[in-house]
């Protein structure tokens, strides 16, 4: 085989997959979160003092800011854009596909390993989750697996820094986001279930010091939060509720057939599309019409498939294998299932990524030819869909919350010359943030603010330095605050006064920046 070149090779795959037309659609607002603890002026749950400077520790109560300090990192040679925005867990993500690679030989063989990598590095939700990464998830994925990979060679080979290495990035991974629970958790059923004589040979108090160690390393951050404020991370987070079942089950064929984005993400056909801007975004839509617009890939009736087939191999060697992988997978969904506001959006469901792959091509491995033309056709299908999200992405923008007219508002002299600016809707302001740096005074105006703070709400339509941004009827999340905040300043003289319309590349107007003048003479 390929030997040594082929993780690069299955990252290579992943990355050209991955980077096309990355500055499509634009920003979404929890795409952006990480730019709080980014640039200053900070908005976290959580800091520390260290070197007389603040250091943002956990961006919200169950998200920390390992990407914030990675991210700080790239803006030291590029200014935040939709696209420089999602590189970095582009390339977190080819760095997950080498190192799963790698594990999936380690747990199977080569072959499994091919076939397990081609169905992850094709899979079209993994592929746009990773690349958006509003869950966030692409750090989740990388530390799983770079985990699981430690722990093999330190269970193959002995080898203490593998071990310290996998406990590292357990701690890494909870700190990044506390969901990663989950997929600790899973591990842990998986590991006690199937490799119970392994397990019990290992844990020695040396090993367990290093790996306890290890571990409160990487989740350093998360414990000292939560030490400091009576473990609020596992307080507010962790609700037991059976609601929405069949939503969450149906999140689930979505994910696999990679279709849960459409109409998202990307908006469906609708007037106004606009036409191609070179050949490779003609190609792009050309392929799309070529193929029938394809929504839906085979992997779900090949994961489906797979539920019957491993029956066939509870005897075989690599039942054993089968067992962890589908004992990892049931225990993660069973956790996000009956959890409350988990379990039916592919940010979470995605979390159960990579064990489904991996179910799969260790089956379709032990197939022979039959089992790689499975493989082959399941891949193309979803490079077909993802080739569609770009499609439509292309002709008709962004869905809800993803118009690429973000960027534009954000470098309007309107905003960038005011001594403050207030938005009126959510979905605007961690945008802004990043895009401007932090550079720019941002705020946020509610109905209960304006009725409950009546005087400095006051005293903000009188500066005529203060700029206000409200979508355009028809784009709102949250209805009727303009109409309010128009209704107070009429009240006491002032009018509202338009300053520009920001429109998308479809020539939407989706902004409006607008402040407030006397009506006096």
């Amino acid at each position: 085989m390929l030997g040594r070149a082929a993780p690069g090779l299955c990252a290579l795959l992943f990355f050209l997959l991955a980077v096309p037309f990355l500055d499509r659609p634009g920003i979404y607002n929890d795409e952006a979160l990480f730019g709080n603890a980014t640039f200053a002026p900070y908005t976290v749950v959580y800091s520390a003092q260290a070197f007389k400077a603040e250091m943002p520790l956990m961006l919200m109560t169950y998200v920390g800011t390992l990407k914030a300090y990675l991210a700080k990192f790239i803006f030291l040679w590029v200014d935040p854009s939709a696209a420089n925005i999602r590189l970095l867990p582009v390339l977190l993500g080819a760095v997950t596909v080498a190192v799963f690679f790698m594990a999936v030989r380690r747990l199977s063989g080569e072959r499994t390993a091919w076939l397990a990598t081609l169905l992850l590095a094709t899979d079209t939700t993994f592929i746009m989750t990773t690349r958006y990464d509003w869950g966030p998830v692409a750090l989740q994925h990388l530390l799983l697996v770079a985990s699981v990979a430690a722990l093999l060679r330190f269970a193959q080979q002995g080898e203490l820094w593998a071990l310290a290495a996998g406990f590292f990035c357990f701690g890494l991974g909870l700190w990044d986001k506390a969901l990663f629970v989950w997929s600790l958790a899973a591990l842990g059923v998986a590991m006690l279930v199937t490799a119970w004589p392994t397990v019990r040979r290992l844990v020695t108090w040396r090993y367990a010091a290093v790996a306890l160690v290890a571990f409160s390393l990487g989740a350093y951050p998360l414990l000292r939060y939560n030490i400091s404020r009576q473990w609020a991370t596992f307080r507010g987070n962790t609700v037991w509720s059976t609601a929405d079942l069949p939503g969450k089950v149906n999140g689930l064929r979505r994910a696999l057939d990679g279709s849960a984005l459409f109409g998202w993400l990307a908006r469906e056909a609708e007037p106004g599309e606009r036409p191609p801007a070179g050949r490779a975004e003609a190609a792009s839509i050309a392929l799309s019409r070529q193929l029938g617009e394809p929504q839906r890939g085979l992997f779900l009736w090949l994961f489906l498939l797979m539920l019957p087939a491993s029956v066939f191999f509870w005897r075989t060697p690599v039942a054993r294998v089968l067992l962890f992988c589908w004992m990892a997978f049931a225990v993660t969904w069973i956790l996000m299932l009956f959890n409350r506001d988990t379990g039916a959006s592919a940010h979470h469901v995605v979390l159960l990524w990579p064990w489904p792959q991996v179910i799969a091509a260790v089956i379709c491995s032990r197939w022979g030819r039959a089992g790689l033309v499975l493989v082959m056709v399941t891949a193309l299908s979803g490079v077909a869909v993802t080739n569609q999200y770009y499609s439509q992405l292309i002709r008709y923008g962004g869905g809800h919350g993803w118009s690429d007219a973000v960027s534009g508002l954000a470098q309007h002299s309107a905003l960038r010359q005011a001594g403050q600016v207030y938005a009126l809707d959510w979905g605007m302001i961690e945008s802004l943030h990043l895009l401007q740096r932090g550079t720019v005074k941002l705020g946020y105006l509610d109905q209960p603010a304006i009725q409950q703070a009546a005087a400095a709400v006051e005293g903000l339509i009188q500066r005529p330095d203060v700029v206000f941004v409200r979508y355009t009827p028809g784009n709102e999340f949250i209805a009727g605050v303009p109409e309010a905040l128009d209704g107070f300043a009429a009240a006491r003289g002032a009018r509202h006064l338009v300053l520009a319309t920001v429109p998308d590349s479809n020539g939407r107007p989706i902004f409006e920046i607008f402040r407030y003048q006397s009506t006096a003479r």
